[in-house]
């Protein structure tokens, strides 16, 4: 879906592995800079792995949550997002898409009919380094503030576990 959004060549995204086993996903994942990881456990390999990417100049695209949501809102979001973000020190762009819920899209696509995506940006912004103290504490508040600032980019209905969020209120001044 990003690929088509924006217009850069230096992008990667990291899939599940269980995707790596499927022949033409493997395939697709050659030519769109896919990195399959482990989403149950912790995936060091993978970790350095986009840290060297962004240090040499690659844009990761990620979706903080690990997963579709099958519901078109918001789930919770994991902390391997938060925690790439502080160590690496690059910007977080927010990103939100409507539109994708599986049922709608697949409805169309029985249909022959276009889905209408829409995929909102928000401002760059950076995660302070991990403190040495309460890292987990630090990593829950740094991943409630990209999931927070991915909701106030969506219509009220689609922010999920975060529409009633206090990060969220302080973010869309309600």
């Amino acid at each position: 879906m990003v690929y088509f959004a924006i217009d850069r060549t230096d992008l990667f995204i990291p899939v599940a592995e269980k995707f790596g086993k499927i022949g033409w996903i493997r395939w697709l994942g050659k030519h769109l800079n896919f990195l399959f990881v482990d989403r149950f456990n912790p995936d060091l390999k993978a970790i350095r792995k986009m840290i060297s990417l962004m240090e040499n100049g690659k844009c990761l695209v990620i979706a903080p949550e690990g997963t579709r949501s099958l519901t078109g809102s918001l789930n919770e979001g994991k902390p391997g997002v938060a925690y790439l973000a502080a160590r690496s020190g690059f910007p977080v762009v927010p990103a939100a898409i409507t539109g994708t819920a599986d049922k709608v899209v697949l409805a169309n696509v029985r249909r022959f009919r276009k889905s209408y995506i829409t995929l909102t940006g928000g401002q760059p912004f950076i995660i302070p380094p991990l403190p040495n103290k309460d890292r987990d504490v630090a990593l829950q508040k740094y991943t409630d503030e990209i999931m927070c600032r991915i909701a106030v980019l969506l219509p009220e209905k689609y922010r999920g576990v975060y529409a009633q969020h206090p990060m969220l209120k302080e973010l869309s001044g309600k």
